[in-house]
Formats: structure tokens, sequence, C-alpha cells
């Protein structure tokens, strides 16, 4: 009996115990279960609108001028005045620097009375002429009587000794009457040539006089267009040689800019001008802005370049910066239909951004069609131009940056 107690007592306090769990456990009401909130991202929205939009690019350049120029002196001279300063705008025609004339008056007088001796030489050989001419027709004659005459004494003699006398006479006269027509007749026709050689002396003198004149036209030097001066090389009082530098200006009406257009913008720009659209430009310097296009793309690359420059063309009205100058442009392509203009924090890597449907982010593809700028793109007034076929007029674009944007992911748009 003692044995069996130790076997069932602890079996009986085992199924009390369990009888007590199960009949507690009845008595326990069920526990109460709490709905869990599902956590949302708030996100800010801008509503799609499908526009027609150029894209620009950001470019930096350097203002400068095909048509600078260094004007030189003409002739070796002394410098009698300088009229004009370095940055001071002049106009066409204006006197710059004025060389001492008196050696080029002189000289301009020699070649002045070197053409009169000349015309006189000539004038002259036409008088001669003329007395060549008529002499010769009168030598012509004499020379005919000349013959009569010798006719005449071979026919007629009265006596032997005194018709060879006169026969003699006769033929010494008419030889001499042959030898004065071939002269003058020489004369007569080497008119042709003295002439030529005379008119040659002629034009040379007058290329001199020319020359002369112009060397002393040139003592006033002058600014061949409107423009501005960037630098003076002399001074009053000072002598230069021919060919020294004397005034550096260039021409107002033609300044435009050199910028640098990236490799991966090229293929745009080509093909606006290939397509005759042109590339139109500004650029705003001292707060004005002003309207640049694109005139030309350079020949060549330097070594490291990563791009081609390209020559904008300043209009001719607007005022012309100091070369030089560094200056933010602004070009603009041709026009890209059907795109959207978003932020840049819309864009996920390069091809991604996100509509919102339904609460949840939805990805969508994008490509990359360039940029927009607006108020000269200065406190990030610049957007993004990207066009999908997955974007609609209407559809909510998330435009807020999210560090977990997923497929799917619960939003709640911020107001």
């Amino acid at each position: 009996m003692a044995r069996a107690r130790k076997i069932l007592l602890p079996l009986f306090f085992l199924a009390a115990g369990v009888a007590g769990f199960a009949w507690f456990n009845a008595r326990t009401p069920p526990p109460v279960t709490a709905d869990v909130e599902q956590k949302t991202w708030a996100v800010t929205v801008e509503e799609v609108a499908l526009v027609t939009a150029r894209p620009a690019l950001r470019l930096v350049g350097v203002v400068e001028s095909p048509h600078r120029t260094d004007l030189r002196a003409a002739v070796d001279a002394e410098v009698a005045a300088v009229h004009v300063l370095a940055g001071e705008p002049v106009r066409a025609g204006q006197a710059l620097v004025q060389l001492d004339d008196a050696d080029l008056q002189l000289q301009l007088q020699q070649r002045e009375a070197d053409v009169a001796e000349a015309e006189a030489s000539l004038a002259s050989e036409k008088i001669q002429f003329e007395a060549d001419r008529k002499s010769l027709a009168r030598e012509t004659v004499l020379y005919e009587l000349a013959q009569k005459d010798t006719g005449r004494h071979q026919r007629v003699v009265k006596s032997q000794s005194e018709a060879e006398a006169q026969l003699d006479r006769s033929r010494s006269e008419l030889q001499r009457a042959g030898l004065q027509l071939v002269a003058r007749q020489l004369a007569v026709d080497g008119h042709p040539a003295r002439m030529a050689m005379l008119r040659a002396q002629m034009a040379r003198a007058e290329a001199l006089r020319d020359q002369a004149l112009l060397d002393l036209q040139r003592a006033t030097v002058t600014a061949k267009s409107d423009g501005k001066v960037t630098a003076v090389h002399v001074a009053a009082a000072g002598r230069v040689a021919a060919g020294a530098a004397l005034v550096t200006m260039f021409d107002r009406s033609l300044v435009e800019v050199r910028a640098q257009i990236p490799d991966r913008d090229l293929p745009k720009v080509r093909r606006a001008l290939a397509g005759g659209l042109g590339v139109a430009g500004e650029t705003v310097v001292d707060g004005a802005r002003l309207a640049l296009t694109l005139d030309r793309l350079a020949a060549d690359v330097a070594p490291g370049q990563g791009g081609v420059d390209a020559m904008f063309r300043l209009a001719e009205s607007a005022p012309a910066p100091e070369l030089g100058r560094v200056v933010e442009l602004f070009a603009h392509l041709a026009p890209e239909p059907a795109v959207v203009a978003a932020p840049r924090q819309a864009l996920y890597g390069n091809s991604k951004m996100f509509k919102v449907v339904d609460g949840k982010l939805a990805a969508v593809a994008v490509q990359l069609v360039g940029r927009t700028f607006t108020n000269g793109g200065d406190n990030g007034d610049s957007r993004l131009l990207v066009r999908s076929a997955q974007l609609d007029d209407g559809d909510l674009l998330v435009v807020s940056a999210l560090p977990n944007a997923v497929q799917g992911l619960p939003v709640r748009i911020a107001r």
C-alpha cells in the first residue's frame, strides 16, 4: 500500500493541476486583438502637363571678336597727335592718330612734278609727230622734183663738160633729198613706239604720285568701322617705323561669344543647324539680357578637349561687352513635343520616375530629352524635360526625393 501511494499521489496532483488549468482557461475571456495601422510616406506631387518645349544648354563662354585688328603706320614718321585712349568707343572715319606729314607733302609735290614732266613729254611728242608728218609730205615732193631734175639733165646736154657737172650736182641733190626723206619717214614711223614709252613713263609717274597721295592720306589713321579701342601703343612726339602698331580696336558689330558644346549635345546642335532651324541663345551682361545666334562650329578640337567650340554672334543692336569677359549663356535647341517639365529631384537614376496610383507608387520609365531654364537658371530654376508613354495629362508625378522609393510603396500626398 505504501508503494502504491508513492506512485498514485504524484499522478493525482498532476491530474488536479491539469484540470485546474483547463477550468481557469475556460473561465478567462479571449484577448482583444488591436488593428495595426500600416505606415505610409508623405510625398509631394505635381499634376502632369504634356507640353512642347525647347531644351536649353547651359554653357560658359568668352567674349571675342573675329575683327580685332591692329592699325599700323604706313610710313616712317613722327607721331603728331593721339586722339583716343584705350576703352573709348569710336565711329567709322574718326581720326585716331595723326602722323607728321611734312615729308609726305614734299614727296607728293615731287611726284606731281614728275607727272607734269611726263605730260609735257607726251604733248611735245604729239607736236613733233605732226611736224614730221607735214615735213614728210614736203620732203617727198622735193625728192620727186630732184628725181625729175636729174632725169632732165640726163636728157638735155648743151656741152659735154657742162652736162656732166650739172648731172653730178643734180644727183647730189637727189641723194640729199633721199636721205632727208628716209630720216623723216623713220621719225614718223617711230612715233607709236615713242608714244608707248612716254605713256609708260606717264603711268609710272602717276602711280608714284598716287602712292605719295595715299601715304599722305594714311598719315591720318582713322577707324574703319564703329568699334572700341582696346589699346593705344604710341604717344605724341614719338617716332614710328612703317608697319608699327599704333592702335588696337575691334568692330562692335562683329562681337561673338565662344563656348564649348559637350560631345553628348553635339548631335542635337548639328541636327538643328542642318535642318535650318538655327540655335538661338541668350546671356545676361550687367543685368541686360542679350540675344545670341549660333553662327558656326569650330573646325578643329584641341587635344583633351571634351567638346567643340561654338561661336554665338551677338546682335548688332546689342551693346558690346568687353573682350575676354567670361559670361554664362543658354543655347535653345529645336522644340520637343509631348514632354513633361519636372524638377530634378523627381528623377531616380537616369531613366525612372514615380507617379501616385491608388495611394501607391508606380514606377515610370522616362527618356531624358534635355533641360529648360527660367529666370536665368538662378535659384535652381531649371527643370528636366522628359518623355514617357506612361505619363498622361493629369497624372500625379512624385516630385519629392524618397530614399526608399520602390514600386507599390504606400504613400500619402502632403498638403
